[in-house]
């Protein structure tokens, strides 16, 4: 709890690897949202969100690119906006879902 600091949820992910890059983690509008690697050998190539007040996965996004140090922001609706490292640029809904790249 913030008023206690006291832990309310501690969960591991054993299905997801993470790199070994310096990747953040994104908390907000109810969601932890990070990176993982399940198709390439470093760096991260799929976002995944759980729930900030279960640590339930709530989707998960399968990119074609590479991210290195993956640095998630959102403007505050809940969407998610990313790049990788060739300079593709994403922004997902709050249910994962792609809503556009350039």
């Amino acid at each position: 709890a913030l008023s206690t600091g006291s832990v309310e949820w501690h969960r591991t992910y054993p299905e997801y690897t993470r790199s070994g890059e310096a990747a953040a983690i994104l908390a907000c509008c109810g969601m932890v949202v990070f990176g993982v690697k399940t198709h390439v050998l470093s760096g991260t190539d799929t976002v995944v969100a759980a729930s900030a007040s279960t640590g339930q996965v709530l989707w998960e996004h399968v990119t074609d690119e590479v991210m290195w140090n993956f640095s998630p922001a959102t403007p505050g609706d809940g969407t998610v906006l990313f790049s990788s490292m060739c300079g593709a640029v994403f922004r997902l809904s709050a249910l994962g879902e792609l809503m556009w790249r350039a």
